[in-house]
């Protein structure tokens, strides 16, 4: 799989909450080249979303020591270390986000509420959660645009269909009618169309899960 297309697929599993499928994909990616900082980072975001804290440190400390310019990387190492409990190290980490990026708001944040003393670990809504994973995906669409945009290609492709076979089972009971065809024919191959028509509905419904996006 080309690597354009394996980000692709990857951002569209994160965008739809499908981090273990996603880590399946990267994992396979990440046999072949052990070293990718994008799909090491984007390993990491996915098990900490998934609440893996102690393999997503293992995967974020490796890109550091890999990538140490990588500020996003000691983001979600902070956070991770945070999560653990490891307040110290998750200030250290926030630390080497500021010195790549004095800039970078979020991590401001966090070492300031850690800096402040606090002990409560994620309570103000600071965690990106659905943030937007710099430095891996060219671009990212809400879950809810993907939602929505699958919809709407499966009824396109639906509809598509049923036109297609609606005009060849119009043709097919003109030509049966005026070969002189009996009855009970034309029903049988227009209930065959329809069956097909069916068939492709059901079959993209159960393909593409559309009814968890109704």
């Amino acid at each position: 799989m080309k690597a354009r297309t394996v980000d692709k697929r990857v951002d569209e599993l994160i965008a739809s909450g499908k981090c273990d499928e996603a880590i399946l994909v990267l994992q396979k990616e990440l046999a072949k080249t052990p070293d990718d900082p994008r799909h090491l980072f984007a390993l990491g975001v996915c098990h900490f979303r998934l609440k893996n804290f102690g393999l997503a440190l293992t995967e974020l400390t490796q890109l550091v020591d890999l990538s140490p310019s990588h500020k996003d990387a000691w983001f979600y190492k902070g956070l991770t270390e945070e999560k653990v409990g490891d307040l110290e190290s998750a200030r250290k980490s926030f630390v080497s986000a500021l010195g790549i990026d004095p800039n970078f708001e979020l991590a401001i944040k966090k070492l300031a509420k850690l800096g402040g003393g606090t002990s409560q670990a994620q309570t103000d809504g600071e965690e990106p959660d659905n943030h937007v994973l710099p430095g891996f995906f060219s671009e990212q669409k809400p879950p809810a645009v993907l939602r929505t945009e699958r919809f709407m290609a499966f009824w396109g492709r639906f509809l598509f269909i049923s036109i297609f076979w609606i005009g060849v089972s119009l043709g097919l009971a003109i030509l049966a009618a005026n070969a002189g065809f009996s009855f009970p024919l034309l029903i049988l191959a227009t209930g065959s169309v329809i069956g097909v028509c069916l068939g492709v509905f059901f079959g993209n419904l159960a393909r593409l899960k559309v009814s968890k996006f109704m």
